[in-house]
């Protein structure tokens, strides 16, 4: 079970920096899977806010990771994906073959919307390509912005 975080919309407001905007990083776990097929499939089935140093997997037969989410720009979200949360299992499945599947539509939450400084976005369905380093599983997801 994971111990889920309140997210405060002040701690996680977007600060200007260099006449940007620049929205945080939120620390969540992702749940692999589907929401139509009972987190079953290839794609998000839910996001979850977390406190890394309380944190507990949840428990689901499709896996879960943990990533650091953040809005680059109005149509761009990426999920950062720390390799160490990632089994070997979930690593062959979801991310070798250089892409992440992402069979439907995935909507976030309220809550997660606020975080991420935007009021209706979501993640549009394709494969996307990943980008590898030591530390990090890089996918930068194409969002469906609405009210951005």
């Amino acid at each position: 079970m994971t111990k889920r975080t309140i997210i405060h919309p002040n701690d996680y407001a977007p600060k200007i920096v260099d006449g940007k905007i620049v929205h945080p990083k939120i620390l969540a776990e992702v749940v692999y899977g589907l929401v139509s097929r009972d987190c079953k499939g290839m794609g998000i089935c839910k996001i979850n806010a977390v406190n890394a140093p309380d944190y507990q997997a949840s428990s689901t037969p499709c896996g879960a990771s943990l990533a650091y989410l953040q809005v680059l720009n109005p149509s761009t979200i990426r999920f950062e994906f720390l390799k160490h949360s990632i089994t070997p299992e979930q690593y062959a499945l979801r991310f070798a073959s250089g892409h992440f599947c992402l069979e439907e539509v995935f909507c976030f939450s309220g809550h997660f919307l606020m975080a991420l400084g935007t009021s209706d976005v979501s993640i549009a369905e394709g494969n996307y390509p990943i980008q590898d380093n030591a530390q990090f599983t890089t996918v930068d997801f194409f969002s469906l912005v609405q009210g951005f």
